[in-house]
């Protein structure tokens, strides 16, 4: 399985490697199956969406939306990435839609139309928790299942503090921006995904949860606003001493090596209907 993916994949890299393995446990822990139809909401660089298409196989489907533009992401872009994707032995498999909401009324499916709706590692790039409570619901009636990975905002080891302390300045200074790029702009936690997909009537759940010390994304995040923080801080809105307060936050964060450090733990939920 993982060398068939990785056959598709357009980067080869030890990242991409690692990257992979890891949604291959997201993969499995969500019982995915040959033959499933499966809608992946914020799809990105295609990461989980070349997982998925090797999972349901020849006989199954993956339609991949993203509100971003091709040209969106570095050093692929979406678009050259997914392109990739598209030609390759996975290709026959995935549907890509750039630039698609699917809140916005112009996507409608007959009831359970998916076996699943995946949203792997995208929610905390929603602009708040209205954006998730509107997507859900708007995208209920379409499936069976859905199927949810973020990350875990906890700390179980030392290494993991930098990028928890990152996550949360982060978060803090998006509050104040009306449009962003960040990777992290809304924090949900595991229960803000249970009660909303309970009250849509997904109450038959199942949480795993992934402890990757091998996974790059922390040390990207605290590099991220060591370089960026400052001028991001300073360029708000806000109260002064507020602005001081994120800037000792930034401060203890810049102690940090961002190659040492750990990334936090994930989960993974899956939410049948009953």
């Amino acid at each position: 399985m993982f060398e068939k993916i990785m056959a598709a994949m357009p980067d080869k890299s030890e990242i991409q490697q690692i990257q992979t393995r890891y949604r291959i446990q997201l993969a499995e822990a969500w019982q995915l199956e040959p033959g499933m139809r499966l809608l992946e909401i914020g799809a990105g660089q295609g990461d989980m969406t070349a997982v998925l298409a090797a999972f349901v196989g020849k006989t199954g489907k993956v339609v991949a939306v993203d509100t971003a533009a091709g040209d969106y992401g570095a050093p692929l872009t979406l678009g050259e990435s997914q392109q990739a994707l598209k030609h390759s032995a996975l290709g026959p498999q995935i549907d890509f839609h750039l630039e698609t909401d699917v809140t916005d009324g112009t996507w409608d499916f007959p009831p359970a139309s998916f076996d699943g709706i995946v949203i792997s590692h995208a929610s905390w790039y929603f602009q708040d928790a209205a954006l998730l409570e509107r997507l859900l619901t708007t995208v209920a009636p379409w499936t069976k299942a859905f199927y949810i990975a973020e990350w875990q905002l906890a700390v179980t080891r030392q290494a993991q503090i930098p990028h928890y302390q990152a996550v949360l300045l982060q978060a803090q200074i998006e509050a104040f921006r009306d449009t962003s790029e960040s990777n992290i702009r809304t924090l949900f936690l595991p229960a803000d995904f249970q009660q909303l997909l309970e009250k849509l009537d997904f109450t038959e759940q199942h949480l795993t949860y992934f402890e990757e010390t091998s996974l790059q994304d922390g040390s990207w995040e605290v590099g991220y606003l060591q370089a960026e923080g400052t001028q991001l801080i300073q360029t708000l809105t806000v109260p002064e001493k507020y602005r001081f307060t994120l800037l000792q936050q930034l401060h203890l964060l810049q102690q940090y090596e961002a190659p040492a450090v750990e990334s936090l733990g994930t989960f993974a939920l899956r939410a049948h209907r009953t």
